[in-house]
């Protein structure tokens, strides 16, 4: 009689363990999704951009300002690799946490500044906030720079 009393308890244990491992799975399998979801559209929003920033002289801020009077400036450099998109200033500084810089519902969000900075760029300092994207869209390009590099740089 012991052993069957141990044997159900064993087999309750698998059942449990194998719940979990599932639920476990599931929560893995969401979470990358949603990343990819984020990755899918800051890639869609990139090649989006490029028709507003033909060149320095050329750049159609009236163009950008028309679809969303919030765009401050753009932010570009080329190394560590390409980082290429428009800023944006929220009224608070969750405004663009989930949206993206035409204002529209993004759980990826957008590149946005602090509430507190003047929309000029006149402070001593400006920040600006902004994902680091696992695939290195928007600012995950900078963890391929180490901190003494960045540092000599400026």
């Amino acid at each position: 009689m012991k052993t069957a009393k141990k044997k159900k308890k064993q087999n309750g244990i698998s059942a449990l363990l194998g719940l979990l491992m599932m639920i476990f799975i599931g929560i893995v399998a969401y979470l990358g999704g949603t990343e990819v979801k984020k990755e899918l559209f800051i890639r869609d929003m990139e090649q989006d951009l490029t028709q507003y920033e033909e060149s320095d002289e050329d750049f159609d801020w009236d163009a950008l300002r028309r679809i969303n009077p919030d765009v401050v400036g753009w932010i570009r450099f080329e190394e560590p690799s390409r980082i290429n998109y428009p800023i944006v200033r929220g009224k608070s500084n969750q405004t663009y946490l989930k949206k993206d810089w035409r204002g529209n519902y993004q759980e990826a969000g957008a590149i946005f500044m602090n509430k507190h900075n003047n929309k000029k760029f006149t402070d001593a300092n400006t920040v600006l906030y902004g994902h680091r994207m696992i695939a290195g869209s928007m600012f995950g390009s900078l963890k391929k720079k180490k901190k003494k590099e960045i540092l000599k740089e400026i």
